[in-house]
């Protein structure tokens, strides 16, 4: 019986190398401005570490992605779209690497995004960092430098999600945020003014809370900030009266847990009704 003939393969558009330690390039890999802006988890590192100490290095079948570039010098360069994680573990214990040069066809930046949206280790924080780096078009820029001083400054009650939701008009923390993943982050002077008199209300409702102080935990859950921008939302709420009233009432805030809870208690204090729901 005949071999069957081994099936030709199209000519490659991109190529996998292995890169050895003793190797100049393995020292030499570079972040693309904007990839991962805070620093690398250890705990993910630690994880890898630990996995190609048990099971061998196994980076051949999960290369590092970078694209090929010249920086101002104009020398070559080769740039991390996808990997870092990988690349510091594997330089921990001195093991080769394998590079997957991807051509980079003007769309590094976007390409990133796409790449790193489908993995669970970048959040929200490192897409808003991406796109307030000087990374894409002048707008898109600017708007996502904006946004990124509104989180820094106003943390720690504050989280993306609902931060973003404030941008696009909701009051609830909801959906996957695929606009703000690709860099379709809605801005305006309006939405700018709506942010700035929401996040100060956050910030009068903390120093008012004293019976007990509201937990950071507290702050940044899901549940109490929809409550929250749900009550701010209502034109019959008067914001002025809750806080008037929070500083003299116990609250429960810290021990509740559903956002239709939040609310109630929040009507609770702005109509002054004692004690606990």
């Amino acid at each position: 019986m005949k071999g069957s003939k081994e099936m030709k393969l199209p000519k490659a558009s991109s190529y996998v190398y292995t890169i050895n330690p003793e190797h100049d390039l393995y020292q030499k890999l570079f972040w693309i401005t904007g990839n991962r802006p805070m620093d690398i988890n250890n705990q993910n590192v630690k994880k890898i570490t630990k996995s190609l100490q048990d099971e061998g290095n196994y980076l051949y079948a999960n290369p590092i992605k970078v694209i090929k570039g010249t920086d101002k010098q104009g020398d070559t360069v080769y740039q991390v779209i996808d990997g870092q994680t990988r690349y510091t573990a594997a330089k921990f214990l001195n093991e080769p690497i394998e590079i997957h040069i991807v051509p980079d066809r003007g769309k590094k930046q976007k390409l990133m995004a796409i790449l790193n949206s489908n993995q669970k280790n970048w959040g929200l924080g490192d897409f808003a960092h991406l796109y307030a780096c000087k990374t894409k078009t002048k707008s898109t820029y600017k708007k996502y430098l904006k946004y990124f001083d509104k989180f820094k400054t106003h943390g720690p009650g504050i989280t993306h999600g609902m931060l973003i939701a404030l941008c696009e008009g909701r009051t609830k923390r909801e959906g996957d945020n695929i606009l703000f993943k690709k860099g379709k982050l809605p801005w305006s002077k309006g939405i700018e003014i709506i942010l700035d008199d929401t996040l100060h209300k956050l910030q009068q409702l903390q120093y008012a809370a004293t019976t007990p102080p509201i937990t950071k935990r507290t702050l940044k859950k899901q549940q109490f900030q929809t409550g929250l921008y749900t009550a701010l939302a209502n034109p019959e709420f008067s914001f002025d009266k809750f806080i008037k009233n929070l500083y003299t009432t116990t609250h429960c805030f810290n021990k509740l847990a559903k956002s239709a809870d939040m609310l109630t208690e929040i009507y609770r204090i702005e109509l002054d009704y004692r004690g606990c729901t």
